[in-house]
């Protein structure tokens, strides 16, 4: 903040913090929850970046900060606490996660780029009707669904389009059925879909949709574009279409990691809190969950192509939080595809 004490005494965009409180700022992060209404931590990569951001709202009616000042020294200052912290955190995090996505209209398509098509999913819930619901979910696939993208694509195609990304940053997923139905227009791999529940030790498949044949654009390369806010269904969809020859999945960190069927809820505390909690988790061949990170909180959906930032365009990103520097980067990358 240019109007704050600390960029009076010498921090802005870009200075490095080695101290907070006169302890090695790597020690002092290594501990910070990252707890957040609108975000949520579940891999060790996602929660190393958020850690910084939470720490800048810790430290007491004084906090003594030590940083490498302008003519390259390391420098001490005291700063008071400035405001509520809240609205600086959030966001902070938006700009890190997505925040600036192009768009944010659900199963939308269009052109962005000469020969590149744009699918944006917001998050899989293509209709809210329980009957259009109830037939996907027992058949674990939606021709409505696929006669439609599939004739909004042949639109594209007439526009020129030869490639095409699947942006799903920010996904927060929806019903599983989309996810496979979106996956089998782009890949032959078999795209196996299973439902569970927990029981005895065990995860027993009390709903299996069968094979469909409805590959028709693995012809051409696709990128899914992924970030840490990418969940459940969402990572579902980057599941699936992993591995696949023509499939990219990229992003400037790994997705979220938790693919589960919530249904179950617990009334807390007088009827004042609700904990749900997932019943149907979904797995793979193995009968394993096919996303969900474990104990050691490493992610089980790797990318194929991880989207790095310099400091100095880590610095541009906060001082032009409007641009989608990571499309843009999608973009330069599916261009130089055959």
């Amino acid at each position: 903040m240019i109007d704050s004490e600390c960029f009076e005494k010498g921090i802005h965009d870009g200075t490095v913090i080695t101290k907070w409180n006169n302890t090695p700022i790597d020690e002092a992060t290594e501990g910070v929850k990252c707890i957040d209404r609108w975000h949520s931590f579940q891999t060790s990569e996602n929660i190393y970046i958020a850690q910084p951001i939470f720490l800048a709202g810790q430290g007491g009616e004084q906090l003594e900060v030590t940083f490498i000042n302008d003519k390259n020294k390391e420098e001490t200052i005291n700063l008071a606490p400035c405001g509520n912290y809240l609205s600086r955190r959030t966001s902070a995090l938006n700009i890190l996660f997505g925040d600036n996505v192009i768009s944010q209209d659900n199963y939308s398509t269009s052109m962005i780029d000469g020969n590149v098509g744009y699918l944006r999913i917001t998050e899989e819930e293509y209709s809210l009707d329980p009957l259009f619901i109830t037939k996907g979910t027992i058949k674990g696939f939606s021709w409505d669904i696929y006669d439609d993208l599939d004739a909004r694509f042949e639109e594209l195609r007439e526009q020129g389009m030869d490639r095409i990304i699947i942006d799903i940053r920010n996904n927060d997923g929806g019903n599983g059925y989309e996810a496979r139905t979106v996956a089998a227009m782009f890949t032959k791999n078999p795209v196996s879909y299973y439902l569970t529940l927990y029981k005895d030790g065990k995860y027993k498949v009390i709903s299996k949709a069968k094979d469909v044949n409805a590959c028709k654009w693995d012809d051409i390369p696709v990128v899914v574009l992924v970030n840490g806010q990418t969940a459940s269904a969402g990572e579902e969809i980057a599941h699936y279409l992993k591995g696949s020859a023509n499939v990219t999945v990229m992003g400037n960190t790994t997705t979220w990691g938790s693919v589960q069927g919530t249904g179950g809820a617990v009334i807390l505390s007088g009827s004042k809190f609700e904990l749900d909690f997932p019943i149907t988790p979904v797995v793979g061949d193995d009968y394993l969950p096919i996303v969900d990170v474990k104990g050691d909180r490493q992610s089980r959906l790797s990318l194929d192509y991880l989207i790095e930032y310099s400091k100095e365009e880590v610095v541009e990103l906060f001082e032009n939080p409007g641009e989608d520097k990571t499309l843009e980067e999608a973009v330069n990358y599916i261009q130089q595809l055959k």
